[in-house]
């Protein structure tokens, strides 16, 4: 996906790229999420360390390199607070937006801002749907799509059911306005 903004702000959400000076900032606030992402995300299972961060931002930058995967830092006041990213899964045509907040940033509309903001970045190039997958259980991540305009399709991918999970994943999608898919 060309022509993806490194920086993008809309009211007091900045998503920025994510950058190697970010490691002890990422390595922080995923420690203090950690009890409220790990019934949702394999890699919240263990401790986060530093190189976990390192890691991460090592394959973000492989990601945008590519082209293929454009992960951001959520800030609001000059702080990380959260992340979230775009990333091709299905082919030029589709993408897929993830993310994750720290539990004291909640209910502040963040996360919508900057699901809106990745959106905007996907209807600039070749992408004609949009979608965000979560487990069903995760009535957090179910209430961003549901007031975006998502459609939930029926779950077309079973997850490994764990901690909190149910095994089953929800479907949202947006398509691009005019593109003729059907939802």
């Amino acid at each position: 996906m060309p022509g993806i903004d490194e920086v993008c702000v809309r009211g007091p959400v900045r998503l920025r790229r994510w950058r190697a000076a970010d490691r002890d900032a990422l390595t922080r606030v995923v420690r203090d999420c950690l009890p409220q992402l790990r019934p949702w995300l394999p890699w919240a299972s263990g401790e986060y360390t530093g190189e976990d961060a390192a890691e991460f931002l090592r394959g973000a930058e492989e990601g945008w390199q590519r082209g293929s995967s454009f992960c951001f830092a959520i800030t609001t006041g000059g702080a990380v607070v959260g992340g979230i990213g775009l990333e091709q899964r299905h082919g030029m045509r589709v993408c897929e937006i993830g993310y994750w907040l720290h539990p004291d940033h909640r209910g502040l509309g963040l996360v919508s801002c900057g699901v809106v903001l990745l959106v905007e970045q996907a209807w600039r190039g070749p992408v004609q749907r949009v979608q965000i997958r979560h487990d069903a259980n995760n009535a957090a991540s179910a209430a961003v799509p549901r007031r975006l305009g998502f459609t939930c399709v029926e779950g077309d991918a079973a997850c490994e059911p764990g901690a909190g999970l149910s095994g089953v994943e929800w479907v949202w999608q947006l398509d691009r306005p005019g593109s003729g898919l059907q939802q």
